[in-house]
Parts: structure tokens; C-alpha cells; sequence
């Protein structure tokens, strides 16, 4: 029995698999490499865990098409998010000056002011025109898109003949006061064309700065430019 233990082949392990010498004597027997079908047991535990070469193109070829379909899907999901869908929304009119008549469609649909505005309701989705008039100002007439539930246009009317003013802050961003009515921030610039000809107070108010005022100039169908620099305060 000691005789048959030494003489049997001792096996070495290479990284986790049992393996034996190519060649060599153990207790001086010679050995050779034990090998089934012409491969060593090490290589056919390899074959057997780790896919061959044409599985691997297979999956990343797949996984490839799977990566095109599904941006594909995506795309398609983005556009049709844009497409606006059929539907009925509202539109609702304010004016400056307040209390211009709003017609739709070629029928009036009243006067809107900044807390009573004018309500059309059960448009269509889609484009449509409104045309907005005033005594002594020019109509205007504006393309509306309806996209939503409700939709809010103001209608900015110009006196006939009145000039136009463009103002200027620095630093930018101010509001802008012309008499008592507020119409705007100078962010870059504030550009108003609904006043008639003649001389007005403007001010200018921001944040941290002294609140600045000027005499202002409109002309007749000319326009005229203001800078004001605001200090800081103290």
C-alpha cells in the first residue's frame, strides 16, 4: 500500500483548475500530460465556461441593434410630443391702451381691459388672426397659435403719427416709468411707440440704486433716444 501511494501522480492546481505536469518524474515515474480528445481537461473547462468567437459577435450585434431601436422609439416618441394635438383651447385678450375692442374672426368680441379681458373660448387648435382697435391709434392685427387650454396675447396699440422712444439704463434691467404708468424694463433697452407727441417725466427704479428721473421728448413719427445711468444708493 506504501508503495502504490507514492507512486501515484501528484496533481497541481493552476489558478482554481486541476492540472497535471506536461512532463516529468514524480518518486521517479515518468508522466505525461493527461489529455482527452486532443485537448487538456484545463482548456476544455475554458470551452465550456467562456462562449465561442461567433457567440460574442452575435451578442454585440444584437446589442447594437437593440441600442438603434430603442433611439429610434425615443425619437419618435419626441416628435410626436411637438405634433400639437386636436383640441379646443381659449384665448385671452388684454390691450394697451385698455378698453380696444377685439374682433375675431371678423366679429367683436368686446372691449378688453387688464382685469376684465376678453375671453374667446372654444377655438380650435391651430393658427388664428385677432385684430384689436382703438380711437386715434392704428389697428393691429396679430397671428395667434393655439397649442394649449389657454392662451394669453396682449394687444399693444400705436397712437397715429406718435413718435418713438428707445431708453437705456445702466446698469441694465430697470423699470421704466413714463407720467404714472409703469411700461416696461430697460433689459437692454425699452422701446415704446404708443405715446403721443409732446413732453413727459419718465423715472427709472432698480434695486440698490437711487431712483433716477428725466424729462423726456416724443416727436411726431421720429424717434428719440435716452441713456440714464443710475447711481447706487447710499
Amino acid at each position: 500500500m506504501d508503495g502504490q501511494s507514492a507512486s501515484a501522480p501528484r496533481v497541481i492546481f493552476f489558478g482554481g483548475f486541476p492540472s497535471c505536469p506536461k512532463q516529468g518524474k514524480l518518486n521517479g515515474v515518468r508522466l505525461r500530460s493527461r489529455k482527452t480528445g486532443g485537448m487538456s481537461m484545463r482548456k476544455r473547462v475554458f470551452a465550456s465556461i467562456w462562449p465561442p468567437k461567433r457567440s460574442i459577435r452575435s451578442i454585440i450585434v444584437l446589442f447594437t441593434l437593440l441600442i438603434l431601436a430603442t433611439g429610434a422609439g425615443c425619437a419618435r416618441g419626441k416628435k410626436a410630443a411637438e405634433t400639437p394635438r386636436s383640441g379646443k383651447g381659449e384665448i385671452i385678450v388684454t390691450s394697451r391702451p385698455e378698453g380696444a375692442v377685439v374682433i375675431f374672426n371678423g366679429n367683436p368680441r368686446g372691449e378688453a381691459y387688464r382685469l376684465r379681458p376678453v375671453e374667446i373660448k372654444g377655438v380650435d387648435y391651430g393658427r388664428h388672426s385677432i385684430r384689436a382697435e382703438f380711437p386715434g391709434y392704428v389697428g393691429q392685427v396679430v397671428e395667434v397659435d393655439v397649442r394649449a387650454k389657454k392662451t394669453s396675447i396682449e394687444m399693444r396699440l400705436t397712437r397715429e403719427g406718435a413718435g418713438r422712444l428707445v431708453v437705456r439704463s445702466d446698469p441694465p434691467g430697470a423699470e421704466v416709468f413714463i407720467g404714472s404708468q409703469y411700461y416696461g424694463k430697460a433689459d437692454p433697452a425699452l422701446v415704446v411707440t404708443n405715446l403721443a407727441p409732446g413732453e413727459y417725466s419718465m423715472w427709472l427704479r432698480l434695486p440698490g440704486h437711487a431712483m433716477e428721473r428725466r424729462n423726456v421728448i416724443v416727436e411726431r413719427r421720429r424717434e428719440r433716444r435716452y441713456m440714464v445711468v443710475l447711481d447706487k444708493a447710499p
